[in-house]
Parts: C-alpha cells; structure tokens; sequence
C-alpha cells in the first residue's frame, strides 16, 4: 500500500492529530474558544466540516475537546459503542456527499460499557435489559467472534479480551462503513474520502489513531498508534 496523497485528507487528519495533541498537552486554540462567534455566520452559510467523527455516546468522549476543534469543525456521530448501523452509515454519506468531507473517523474508547456488555450478553449468555439494546449489541458479535477466534478467553477477566474487542470492533466499523455504502466506496476508489479508525485513552485523553495512519503522508513520531492486536489490556 502506497502513501495517500489526497491534500484534503491528509490535512484533515493533521489537524485531528495537532489538536489532540493540544488537548493531551493541556492546552486550547484561542480559535476553539472564539468559534462560538461564528455561529450566526454559519448559520447563515451554511457548514463546511472537515472531518466526521463516528463515536461511542460514553459522556467522557466528548469529540470536539478532544481534538481542540470549534464549532462547524465536525460532524460528529455518535451511537453506544460506535457500532455501525444502516442510520450511521447514512449519516456518514451525508456529510461526504453533501459537505465533500473527506475523512471519517471510526473512534472507539477505552473502557466502553457497551464492550463489556458484549462480554455479558454475547459471551455469558446473559439477557439483554432490553430489545433495543440486544439489538445493538448484536452489532458487536462479528467482532467478538472474531477475537474469540484468536484464541482469547473473555471469562479470564484480565482485561485482555475487552482490549481486544475494542479494537477489533473499530476495525470492524472501519470496514462496514465502506462495505455497507456503495457511494462511499466510489468515492475512496478516487481518493476523495478515506475512512481510518482511532482509540481515545479515557485515562489522558490521548488519541491513538490506526498505525495505517501512516500512509497518509504523516510522520511516524507525529503519530501515536495503537495495535490491532493488543497483547496487553489498554
């Protein structure tokens, strides 16, 4: 796989990158902070977000602190365990399609309650509280199946199998939303969209980004990635 070279994507993730980076790092734009004067003008013109943030509803995951960016920056989508349903993915080809934002990006956390309660209902058999939640649950089985495949076992409680499955299930959202969507696929056929997944750190609010990150014409000590396949718990 070659470097990516579209300027619009690879900016987008920079500014990702740099004001997490800011976040982490304890500090603000003064842009972040005077955003909110844009309002009216926004309103008025309408949006031009250059990335979207498809991301768990967990209230320590708010998408905009996290990456120091102001209003009209992102068009953040957030589902319980940012799982990926027909109405993400549809929300997702909006904003690519209607606002030309070219990248999106799948964003897990660690310690997600919507993991854990894969482990619960998936792996112990539980029942679900509710129909609705089953149902979302069930979006996490092909990735929970897959890390029981490699040979971890959830009932070790050692944090290792819901390390994995945090990421494999970001891996997995990664490869639906352009699975799922033929618009989408089209469009990072022709290098104008690409899709990339990230893992925020709930303990320093660092942003770990896929190590494929690096074929987006970043440099590697720019980046902060995160594996796959964790051999340690997150």
């Amino acid at each position: 796989m070659g470097s990516f070279n579209n300027e619009q994507v690879c900016a987008a993730l920079r500014a990702l990158v740099d004001g997490n980076d800011r976040f982490a790092s304890g500090l603000r734009s003064i842009e972040t902070f005077l955003s909110a004067t844009r309002m009216k003008d926004l309103a008025e013109k309408g949006q031009t977000p250059f990335a979207i943030i498809v991301t768990c509803s967990d209230s320590r995951l708010p998408a905009e602190i996290l990456f120091d960016r102001g209003v009209g920056d992102l068009f953040v989508i957030r589902m319980a365990g940012n799982v990926i349903t027909p109405e993400v993915v549809a929300s997702v080809e909006f904003a690519a399609l209607k606002f030309k934002t070219p990248l999106c990006l799948v964003m897990g956390h660690t310690r997600c309650g919507a993991m854990d309660a894969a482990t619960q209902i998936i792996g112990d058999g539980q029942e679900p509280p509710t129909p609705f939640l089953g149902q979302l649950i069930e979006h996490v089985r092909p990735p929970f199946e897959s890390v029981r495949r490699m040979g971890c076992d959830h009932r070790k409680g050692d944090g290792e199998f819901l390390s994995a499955l945090t990421t494999q299930n970001i891996d997995h959202g990664v490869s639906q939303i352009l699975r799922q969507s033929e618009a989408l696929s089209e469009l990072a056929a022709r290098g104008e969209f690409a899709v990339l997944g990230a893992l925020a750190d709930l303990n320093d609010g660092r942003v770990r980004f896929q190590g494929s990150a690096k074929y987006f014409g970043l440099e590697a000590d720019s980046l902060h990635t995160f594996d796959p396949f964790p051999s340690q718990p997150l």
